[in-house]
């Protein structure tokens, strides 16, 4: 609705400029008004069909939470299942020394023990023949700082 105003100004003692700014402001107003209508409409239309999902979401198998609750519980019957068929093993049986002697599965070659690391306060006699020391160093590093920890000395920095 355009309609056609008059009103008196003047440049020399700013004489209705209010009026002015007022009438400026109209097309941008008008615009803001328009992109708010386009707006709403855009956000009925959005509910309207999410409000339609909605309803074909509950005539699906989805949210009967029975049958969910039937599919998880078959779910962890099946888990169940493969978990008991696991093999297990008895306890050993102890040998005529007294030593341990750790099962062995039927048809698997012999154990191999565990290679042995040692450290430098080990005594050559507890090592045994053919093992070489590694050197031990305890240093750790402090949170957030860089610094190492020295065993013995205090990680705080003291108060001077």
């Amino acid at each position: 609705p355009s309609s056609t105003r008059y009103a008196e100004a003047s440049m020399y003692n700013s004489f209705g400029l209010k009026f002015l700014y007022k009438w400026f402001n109209l097309p941008f107003l008008q615009l803001q008004r328009e992109t708010l209508l386009g707006q709403l409409e855009t956000n009925t239309r959005e509910t309207d069909v999410t409000a339609y999902e909605l309803d074909v979401y509950e005539q699906t198998d989805e949210s009967n939470y029975d049958l969910f609750l039937e599919k998880l519980s078959a779910q962890r019957r099946s888990k169940a299942e493969q978990n008991s068929n696991i093999p297990t093993f008895g306890l050993p049986s102890p040998s005529p020394s007294g030593a341990y002697v750790p099962p062995s599965l039927p048809g698997a070659p012999g154990v191999r023990s565990a290679p042995r690391v040692t450290f430098q306060g080990d005594t050559p006699s507890s090592q045994g023949p053919g093992v070489a020391p590694v050197p031990f160093r305890p240093i750790l590093e402090s949170v957030g700082r860089g610094k190492p920890i020295v065993p013995g000395k205090s990680p705080m920095p003291s108060a001077s």
